[in-house]
């Protein structure tokens, strides 16, 4: 699950065993499931037991190898990997992609997680692209302006416009916002001590990556964003054994087997008492 993107019918499996698990399902004897899989796996504060889905954890650890991959650019795996599938004669094919290796289909897989809070931190001695590398918060400045550029400055690097002085923007079509221009100027970039360019989680106070804010992420995507009217998340903090909290749990989420609840789920049962 870490570094292979696991195909749907193996995740829903092991969500699958999760629930069977949680409601007591076995071979031999079926048990009703009374809360719906999808607010299981919310968090606490939101209805859910904070119990994590398999393809949202799957997707997750994927771009954790993203991660990898960008933070440990020397590493053995790492520049097999960029050297055989970053190549420019592969990425200007598309259908090179089709018989990749399986850790690059997965690593594929979770780039667009890792792509929402990664972002580099500019060094002295920097190679990264201007219009291409993401090194604004906002994204990188291709997306954020609209218009064609002139022929070679698709590939101005950001060192070709900083220095000790400031930015240098004369020779070159494009023009910003003055909003865009601000956000440029206040980008931290070290022009004295030669640190090399690093990536950083925008998400995280360190700039570590963190895999469970990846996770929300992922679980954001599947879901859209909601608005939780849970009003429950007291009943984890309780000083009362585990068995009562899931008990109250259960009774806000109306999903006790009495005869009322059971007949509203379309079951043939008896209303009297």
């Amino acid at each position: 699950m870490q570094c292979v993107a696991l195909p749907v019918k193996i995740l829903n499996s092991i969500d699958r065993l999760s629930r069977n698990f949680l409601w007591g399902t076995s071979e031999s004897k079926k048990r009703l499931h009374l809360v719906s899989w999808k607010k299981i796996a919310k968090p606490k504060k939101d209805g859910g037991l904070g119990i994590h889905a398999a393809k949202v954890k799957n997707v997750s650890n994927l771009a954790k190898l993203n991660w990898r991959l960008h933070a440990e650019p020397s590493s053995l795996w790492a520049r097999v990997l960029s050297q055989k599938y970053c190549s420019l004669r592969r990425s200007s094919n598309a259908r090179s992609f089709k018989s990749c290796s399986t850790t690059w289909s997965a690593i594929r897989k979770g780039e667009s997680v890792f792509k929402k809070r990664a972002k580099w931190v500019v060094g002295k001695d920097n190679k990264l692209s201007l219009k291409f590398d993401k090194w604004l918060d906002r994204g990188p400045l291709r997306s954020l302006i609209a218009g064609p550029l002139n022929r070679g400055e698709e590939q101005v690097a950001l060192n070709d416009v900083t220095g000790f002085l400031g930015w240098t923007w004369s020779g070159y079509s494009f023009s910003f916002p003055d909003r865009l221009i601000s956000e440029i100027k206040a980008a931290p970039i070290s022009f004295y001590a030669r640190n090399v360019d690093r990536i950083t989680w925008s998400s995280s106070p360190s700039g570590n990556f963190e895999l469970i804010k990846a996770y929300k992420l992922e679980s954001l995507e599947e879901e859209g964003h909601y608005t939780s009217c849970f009003d429950g998340d007291w009943i984890w903090k309780a000083s009362t054994i585990p068995k009562i909290k899931c008990f109250v749990w259960q009774c806000l989420h109306k999903s006790i087997p009495v005869n009322t609840i059971l007949a509203a789920r379309g079951m043939e049962v008896s209303l009297v008492c």
